[in-house]
């Protein structure tokens, strides 16, 4: 049996490329047996997970002053706006800003849409 609290102490990481002979059913067996260390490592993941959330909503927030509609779902109005600006001649970038969504955003969708390779 895998002794999860020697795992913790060591700082080794959990998963079948560095620890070799540890899987997650033993690892899951030997968190299970003991709360202690299930409590520890649910309560660092969920922290983590916090801290990544609250950062990817600033980040958002961030990349919205620029692009207000970025992230933001497509629809068939959509669609036909970015064709049309498309076929016009326009750069992506310039599509980008009358979209307000991110360049990288416009170059996906054509690709979708099959309007550029």
């Amino acid at each position: 049996m895998v002794d999860f609290n020697n795992i913790l102490r060591e700082g080794k990481i959990i998963d079948n490329k560095r620890v070799k002979s540890l899987n997650m059913k033993e690892a899951l067996k030997s968190i299970a047996q003991d709360s202690e260390s299930f409590k520890c490592a649910v309560g660092y993941f969920y922290l983590e997970s916090l801290v990544e959330i609250i950062s990817s909503l600033k980040d958002l927030k961030e990349i919205r002053k620029l692009y207000p509609r970025a992230y933001r779902s497509w629809n068939e109005e959509d669609d036909m706006d970015l064709e049309k600006l498309f076929n016009s001649g326009l750069k992506v970038s310039e599509i980008s800003k009358k979209l307000e969504r991110r360049p990288g955003a416009i170059g996906s969708r054509l690709k979708k849409l099959e309007l550029i390779e």
